[in-house]
């Protein structure tokens, strides 16, 4: 929104065009994800997904047309589709079945709680910086974690058990 009103002078009808661009992204790898149906790795697709969602917003840091701002936020959206997708349907086969219930609404907390406080903390580095190089931030926190998990946790080798190869 501060990119909205500050770069492209733009006020509820960019936020909205915003909010369309991401959701249409979103829902356009969702339906993607739903017709592949078989992925046999999960964890690198969530991964993956996750590094271009973060690299996608490093062009943000120059002024950039409008509609290569859509464009990026449309990209943005797509992996955060499959991001979405694939982290529940990690924590949905790594859970215990007796405790489903449970994880998920952990799991939720978690992904919903975090927001307000990152939400607070990008406002005040926005102010602090401007809203070019406030890119970084975002992108360069979120490379290492997706590296360190890649190399220090077992999400990267992760094999979906019902994964049945096309014969």
């Amino acid at each position: 929104p501060i990119i909205n009103r500050d770069v492209y002078g733009l006020s509820g009808d960019g936020i909205r065009d915003m909010f369309v661009t991401f959701w249409l992204g979103a829902f356009v790898s969702s339906v993607a994800l739903s017709l592949i149906k078989n992925i046999k790795r999960q964890g690198r697709l969530l991964l993956i997904a996750q590094l271009l969602g973060s690299l996608a917003i490093l062009p943000m840091m120059t002024r950039i047309p409008h509609e290569a701002f859509l464009t990026i936020v449309f990209v943005w959206g797509l992996s955060a589709g499959v991001s979405i997708a694939m982290s529940r349907s990690i924590v949905q086969d790594a859970a215990p079945k007796d405790q489903l219930a449970r994880v998920l609404s952990i799991y939720q907390l978690g992904f919903m709680a975090g927001a307000p406080f990152g939400a607070a903390i990008m406002g005040w580095l926005v102010d602090a910086c401007g809203p070019y190089k406030i890119a970084i931030v975002p992108a360069a926190g979120m490379t290492v974690l997706i590296i360190w998990m890649a190399v220090r946790t077992p999400i990267w080798n992760l094999k979906n058990e019902a994964y049945k190869p096309k014969s």
